[in-house]
């Protein structure tokens, strides 16, 4: 589905890539489980190397669909260090 925000125009909602990037986030606690503990330099690496993959996948001329998963990992890697730090004053 189409639809037209101001002048940009979106394939899908932008509620639908947000529920997309909560999927992710959910997966990767799955996988990794509660990585609260972990130091902010440390999660500033991970958001780098994903941002990386997004640059190496642009590089190689992927196709867009794969660009466009790597941002939403790094979009998911984004809300973790954020929810991170909104429990930092819990």
């Amino acid at each position: 589905m189409t639809e037209t925000v101001g002048d940009l125009e979106w394939i899908g909602t932008m509620e639908d890539i947000c529920d997309e990037v909560i999927s992710e986030r959910q997966r990767r606690h799955d996988k990794f489980g509660d990585q609260s503990h972990i130091p902010r330099t440390m999660m500033l690496a991970v958001l780098m190397e994903e941002v990386g993959e997004v640059a190496e996948a642009i590089i190689e001329d992927s196709v867009s669909q794969t660009v466009r998963a790597e941002l939403i990992q790094v979009a998911a890697v984004a809300v973790q260090m954020i929810e991170h730090i909104d429990n930092e004053d819990v």
